[in-house]
């Protein structure tokens, strides 16, 4: 499943970062899988990280693997 999730994300982002985690979080409070890509980008970028993290969403909640994303 996390190959899964990093292959949507590497497509979503346009490949722009490679070198991201998928994990499962330890509270499980926190969702299913986790990631920091959003984290990489805005750094590598110069924007908010909220705001980079809203533009993945936007591209990636529709996939029918994920219930939701957040």
């Amino acid at each position: 499943m996390k190959n899964q999730i990093r292959k949507i994300i590497e497509k979503a982002t346009e490949r722009k970062v490679s070198d991201f985690l998928v994990n499962v979080p330890n509270n499980p409070d926190h969702g299913d899988y986790s990631t920091n890509v959003a984290l990489i980008l805005a750094k590598k970028s110069g924007k908010n990280p909220v705001e980079t993290a809203n533009l993945i969403i936007e591209k990636i909640e529709n996939n029918k693997i994920f219930k939701g994303v957040e």
